[in-house]
């Protein structure tokens, strides 16, 4: 079945979750190294009994993730290089579609198919679950702001992203999109730039002070399609879509597109991770694709190296 969700951890372990039900966890370096191993560790073909929508990571120990379903459990799952412990399972009582940890406060924040925002502890064995609705439509993406955590950020089918106050449970702020779309999915770009990068149901790309809630940039028509899934830290913004194309795009307010991957053989790419190391997608046709990036003979890194011998023989190096 599609593939909706996949997370790059350290070591080179990738988990993935299917709406076949299963999860697995895969070492991507095994692959590599051999290829004709698939590299699957572990598999579990019903820890959830619906579709598995959502996997987050704790920023701050990435041993510790959490997956959620349209069973309405959120798992809590701990991680060693050669395995996952299932740890605890919280019932949020309603189908579960994104979600994100905040690492300061060690709260797990999930946006739901009725119209809500809940959160509850991740350390409590048996946490009180805390919700709110500000919402008209199902809650696509949340993200816990990593330096403010006063406030989550929640963007809805209704075409709204509200900056929510955690301590009176009221929105502080919202932006309205356009009619002919929504936002689907949306990742903060680094814990040290409070941008918001959100990608529509129209395929345009938008930046988002997370701060403000004021748009700083956006990019027209990016994908032909829906963006489906989006990855973002300063080592660049990754984008797939409906449209069955991958775009890696520079971290800056160019928004230049580094590299686009057509992917026409597998399907809609429904999911995306990308780390220092390695950049996964799951489509809607069962595969995962899993690149490795290369340096090129035009590297920064390669130029530093050569830059004194290059100036001692009179050029000029740029």
């Amino acid at each position: 079945s599609s593939v909706d969700t996949v997370l790059l951890m350290d070591h080179g372990l990738l988990v993935t979750g299917s709406r076949d039900r299963s999860i697995a966890l895969w070492n991507v370096e095994q692959m590599q190294e051999d290829g004709n191993k698939s590299g699957l560790i572990q598999k579990w073909s019903d820890v959830h009994k619906g579709w598995v929508w959502s996997l987050s990571k704790d920023p701050a120990n990435t041993s510790t993730l959490v997956s959620c379903g349209w069973d309405n459990k959120a798992h809590i799952w701990k991680l060693t290089s050669s395995e996952m412990v299932l740890e605890n399972s919280i019932d949020c009582t309603t189908a579960l579609l994104c979600s994100d940890i905040q690492a300061s406060t060690q709260t797990v924040v999930v946006g739901t198919f009725d119209k809500k925002v809940k959160m509850f502890d991740l350390r409590s064995a048996k946490p009180a679950i805390t919700a709110m609705k500000h919402h008209k439509m199902p809650v696509l993406s949340v993200c816990a702001l990593p330096n403010n955590t006063s406030s989550i950020i929640s963007a809805s089918e209704d075409g709204t992203i509200a900056l929510i106050d955690k301590r009176n449970r009221k929105v502080v702020s919202r932006i309205r999109f356009q009619k002919e779309s929504y936002p689907m999915c949306m990742k903060v770009l680094d814990q040290g730039c409070p941008v918001l990068v959100v990608g529509d149901k129209a395929g345009n790309l938008h930046l988002i002070d997370a701060n403000k809630m004021t748009e700083i940039k956006c990019l027209q028509n990016l994908h032909s399609g829906k963006i489906t899934g989006i990855d973002a830290s300063m080592a660049g913004i990754v984008t797939t879509s409906t449209d069955k194309s991958l775009k890696l795009l520079q971290p800056d307010l160019s928004l230049k597109v580094v590299a686009s991957i057509p992917t026409n053989e597998t399907g809609d790419l429904v999911s995306v991770s990308m780390d220092d190391d390695y950049l996964a997608a799951g489509s809607s046709s069962e595969w995962v694709q899993i690149w490795r990036g290369k340096k090129d003979d035009n590297s920064n890194e390669i130029a530093e190296e050569e830059r004194p011998e290059a100036e001692a023989a009179g050029a000029s190096v740029s």
